[in-house]
């Protein structure tokens, strides 16, 4: 990856891409150009020319795979990202759909809203079920196009595990990439 280079970074949520993000920005500094692309112009690829890094978590699995592009997929044992996902969920209110995470930004806003998101948004066992179930069909559909279907050699494959074993060797493999 050169500081020209525009590279999707398609992430299973909760798989590690916020500490790939914040090590190439140390290693790239202000030449590092990142649109999340929820919190940003929604669009793929970015409206900004000089972006080269783009998150996405292809919630709707509409992100086109193409060719000419290159994408760094990170994703995670399915267990361990779901468990994350629901935590995080849990704190922040978030309704357990592919979609919850755009309201996140707004909801960061209100003050003592993770206190206030507990009350409305209580853990239960029937919440837990109906949230892994439909998690877990994300998650394999996420697996199965950017993993297993993935036939191009423009992808690097980081999943979670060996980012957190092997972090230093992994984020020179992406800068090289």
């Amino acid at each position: 990856m050169s500081a020209s280079t525009h590279i999707y970074n398609v992430t299973f949520p909760r798989s590690g891409h916020h500490l790939l993000a914040k090590c190439l920005r140390d290693y790239w500094g202000e030449r590092f150009r990142y649109c999340e692309w929820y919190g940003h112009c929604r669009r793929s690829p970015c409206s900004n020319l000089k972006t080269n890094w783009q998150k996405n978590h292809d919630f709707q699995l509409s992100l086109l795979r193409v060719p000419e592009r290159r994408y760094v997929v990170q994703y995670r044992h399915p267990i361990e990202g779901i468990v994350s996902w629901y935590l995080w969920e849990l704190k922040w209110g978030i309704p357990a759909d592919r979609n919850g995470l755009l309201k996140t930004r707004i909801l960061r806003k209100i003050p003592k809203w993770p206190s206030i998101a507990r009350l409305l948004n209580p853990d239960s066992e029937a919440r837990w079920h109906e949230v892994f179930w439909l998690k877990l069909d994300f998650w394999k559909e996420f697996v199965c196009k950017w993993v297993i279907d993935n036939t191009y050699h423009n992808a690097y494959l980081l999943p979670c595990d060996r980012f957190t074993s092997q972090g230093e060797r992994e984020v020179k493999s992406v800068i090289r990439f």
